[in-house]
């Protein structure tokens, strides 16, 4: 028995290996994401344009909220492939 435990935990292994690539590899079906609720077009254009240059979500979430630019409600919530298939999956 003892011979055959290295062969079994190399073979558990490359079981858990395959498993995880094929979570990797999965195209999900639902996502939490985070939104931004902007007032108004300035407040849009204002944080898009931030995002464009490679700010982070965070960063500008935080600014737009600091100066007013945001409505209220949930930050984070689920949505699905058929709602929003111009949401990046990959």
């Amino acid at each position: 028995m003892w011979r055959d435990t290295p062969e079994y935990l190399g073979e558990l292994l490359i079981w858990e290996i395959e498993d995880y690539l094929t979570a990797q590899t999965a195209q999900p079906e639902r996502a939490r994401v985070a939104f931004i609720r902007l007032a108004d077009e300035w407040a849009a254009s204002s944080t898009g344009a931030e995002l464009e240059t490679g700010g982070s979500f965070y960063a500008a979430a935080k600014r737009a909220d600091s100066l007013g630019m945001t409505i209220p409600g949930d930050m984070f919530g689920v949505v699905t492939r058929d709602e929003h298939p111009e949401i990046s999956w990959a």
